[in-house]
């Protein structure tokens, strides 16, 4: 089974992702883009262009492609593949730029990505929920940069959530949770899916 953990930035992606991997032996976690492109310093800069944009998406196509290596070794040793974000991160990112001004290309990135044969779509989606003030006051508590707060976008953010709970959907199971609950419910909430 493949399942991911979704949200915002400051959701409590990757402490759920650690529990769960700290809960049992029967998860195992895929590694993020960040790890397959080397850090984030790799990944593309804003684009400056329809066209730039595009290929900043089929970069992480590429990268997607690599997970999905990893995605189908888990499952073949019986295990549940864990995702801290999915191919959907890249959709949503793209639809929230269109709504915050940015190039409209999220229809063709989804379709760039769906297209693809062989994909192994996560079964179940955990929409981490988390209120925007909640969101903002864990990104600045883990970064030093005063920048970070510009992680937490609202209208960026909303976009993003709105793609998970109205597009998504449409294609797999997606299961929202309550993310300004302490990390143990967030957990006890997941698990209870299973």
């Amino acid at each position: 089974m493949n399942i991911a953990i979704e949200g915002p930035s400051g959701a409590g992606k990757t402490t759920l992702v650690s529990r769960l991997i700290a809960s049992s032996d029967r998860f195992e976690i895929i590694p993020e883009y960040n790890i397959l492109a080397g850090g984030a310093k790799n990944f593309p800069p804003p684009p400056k262009n329809r066209t730039e944009a595009l290929q900043s998406s089929k970069f992480f196509l590429k990268l997607e492609l690599e997970r999905q290596t990893f995605i189908k070794g888990v499952i073949e040793r019986g295990k549940m593949a864990v995702q801290d974000r999915s191919l959907f991160t890249c959709i949503a990112f793209d639809y929230a730029k269109a709504s915050t001004g940015g190039f409209d290309i999220w229809q063709e990135t989804e379709r760039i990505f769906l297209e693809i044969g062989g994909l192994i779509l996560p079964k179940i989606i955990f929409f981490l929920d988390v209120s925007f003030s909640n969101a903002t006051e864990r990104v600045v508590r883990r970064n030093d940069d005063p920048k970070a707060k510009t992680l937490a976008n609202p209208a960026f953010n909303e976009a993003f959530r709105d793609y998970f709970l109205t597009e998504v959907p449409k294609k797999v199971r997606v299961c929202r949770i309550n993310a300004n609950a302490d990390p143990e419910q967030v957990e006890s909430s997941v698990l209870s899916q299973f």
